[in-house]
Parts: C-alpha cells; sequence; structure tokens
C-alpha cells in the first residue's frame, strides 16, 4: 500500500499535478498521525490496567497471609470465655510476629496498602447457623467472626471468615 502511494505520488509530481501531491502527503500524514495516537492511548490504558491489576494482586495476597497469620495466632492462643485471648472485638488490629504471631490494636501500613483486621462476636439461631446481625442472646463464644481489610487510594478489599474453637 504504501509502494502504491509512492508510486501514485512520484507520477502526480512527474506529470505537474504538484499542489494535490502536498494534499495526498498531508492526508497520509494526518492518518499516521491518528493512528499512532490510537496506538499510544492503546498502550496508555494497557500500562494503567497493569497496574491496578499488580495492585490487586498485592492486595489479595495480603488478605490471604493476613487469614493465614490470624489462623495461626488462634492455635497459638487459649480460647477463653471472651474469644482470642483478650482480643477485643469491633477493633481494628494488624499482626506483629515475635517468637509467635500477635495481634495489635490499630490497623498496619504496607507500600500503599493499608491493612486491617477486625473481630466480631457471632450469635446463632435455633438452627445452630450464624445469624446476620448479632444478637447477644444467641452469642456464640466458640466462634468469632473475622473481617480482613486491604485498602490502597481509593479502593478496598474485604475478605471475611470464620475461626471456630476447634480445641473444645
Amino acid at each position: 500500500m504504501v509502494q502504491q502511494v509512492m508510486n501514485q505520488f512520484t507520477q502526480k509530481i512527474c506529470l505537474g499535478n504538484k499542489g494535490i501531491a502536498i494534499i495526498e502527503i498531508l492526508i497520509v500524514i494526518a492518518i499516521i498521525v491518528i493512528a499512532s495516537t490510537v496506538f499510544m492511548g492503546i498502550a496508555v490504558t494497557s500500562l494503567k490496567l497493569s497496574n491496578s491489576i499488580k495492585q490487586a494482586s498485592t492486595a489479595d495476597f495480603l488478605m490471604r497471609d493476613a487469614i493465614e497469620i490470624v489462623r495461626a495466632f488462634r492455635n497459638e492462643t487459649d480460647w477463653d470465655v471472651d474469644g482470642l485471648g483478650t482480643l477485643s472485638t469491633g477493633i481494628s488490629h494488624y499482626p506483629q510476629l515475635g517468637s509467635t504471631w500477635s495481634l495489635l490494636s490499630g490497623s498496619e501500613t504496607i507500600g500503599i496498602f493499608t491493612r486491617e483486621i477486625i473481630f466480631e462476636d457471632v450469635s446463632r439461631d435455633s438452627n445452630d447457623n450464624i445469624e446476620a446481625s448479632y444478637n447477644p442472646l444467641n452469642k456464640d463464644d466458640n466462634t468469632k467472626r473475622v473481617i480482613i481489610r486491604v485498602s490502597w487510594g481509593s479502593k478496598n478489599l474485604e475478605l471475611i471468615t470464620y475461626l471456630t474453637n476447634w480445641r473444645r
């Protein structure tokens, strides 16, 4: 196609149609500029999408890591009447590794990500199913709802799981 354009261009110059040849050159340049702009837009969008996927993947890893940490913490902690050791429900925690895992009050910042672990009490209905909303009259002392939340920028991912007192 380029060869045809060049041949036509050469013929028109030789035939004295210089004005038409210049218009054709401008049209070809405009087409090239438009095509380049479209390809650059696709490349920029692709890079942004790739970065977004990388961030979501990292957030997913941080959530799943926190779940494993919470399970390890549960396995190393005595489950008493209040649940997982002396942890408070309804407030944020974050993990810290010493000789064993511990959970401290507050949230944790890892790079651009903020991670928090929240424990909630659970209640069960007459069929022994977990109730959607907590009812203190039906409290299950051997189960805790765990919410892992990872946020960055304006984005937020959340994972919910349940822990039970498996030693009872």
